[in-house]
């Protein structure tokens, strides 16, 4: 009795460890199967990762390269910029210079004409003073000359009162002539009058007044001998 009681106990043992082999194989199954279902899951979101992050990798890598083009583009148009503003620069200091240069020599012009201008001007004010000089000479001349030509006209007249003096102009004859008989007059009545010694000398110096009418002018005095 106690040999079967122990063969039922083997029989229960040997049936629960039976079991529970069961049960730890089909939960070791379920494990693997599991695992590869999460290796799967996990390969699958590996690979859509990868692929996502390929696409993003290549969006961006898009998006960057023509970031990239618009930055070298606007790079070339900041150094075309750039060299413009360089060669305005170097235009705009040539014209500087340039003007300089220019200013300088329009200073040097300026003042070389000032220079000349006040040389002229000097030789001007020496050349006035010397036309008003030479005017002031040919008037006493001219007055000489005048008076010499009254006077040699008066000698000629007084000593040919019947000469044809046609060939002088109307107005000028018929003054000269006017002159010549009032000064003829004078000197005719003085004859008439006593002179004085004061009067003598005078007369002997050349100095003749005339007094002749509102219409005759002053008549000429005598020339001297020199």
């Amino acid at each position: 009795m106690a040999e079967a009681e122990n063969m039922g106990v083997d029989q229960i043992l040997n049936r629960a460890l039976n079991e529970i082999a069961s049960a730890l194989l089909t939960a070791t199954t379920a494990h693997t199967c599991a695992q590869a279902t999460i290796d799967q899951a996990r390969a699958k979101a590996i690979e859509r990762y990868q692929v996502k992050a390929a696409e993003e990798l290549q969006a961006a890598e898009a998006r960057h390269v023509g970031e990239l083009e618009v930055v070298t583009q606007q790079k070339d148009a900041a150094v075309a910029k750039l060299a413009e503003a360089e060669s305005s620069k170097a235009a705009i200091r040539k014209q500087r210079d340039d003007f300089q240069e220019s200013s300088r020599i329009q200073y040097r012009e300026v003042k070389r004409l000032k220079e000349e201008l006040l040389a002229k001007d000097k030789a001007i004010a020496v050349f006035e003073s010397q036309v008003e000089q030479l005017n002031l000479t040919n008037a006493k001349d001219l007055e000489r000359y005048k008076n010499v030509t009254l006077w040699c006209f008066y000698d000629f007249w007084k000593h040919n009162r019947g000469a044809n003096f046609d060939y002088l102009p109307e107005d000028a004859r018929n003054d000269e002539l006017a002159r010549c008989t009032a000064r003829l007059a004078k000197e005719e009545e003085r004859a008439r009058i006593p002179v004085s010694p004061s009067i003598a000398g005078a007369e002997e110096g050349g100095v003749v007044e005339d007094t002749t009418n509102q219409n005759v002018d002053k008549d000429p005095p005598a020339p001297n001998a020199s």
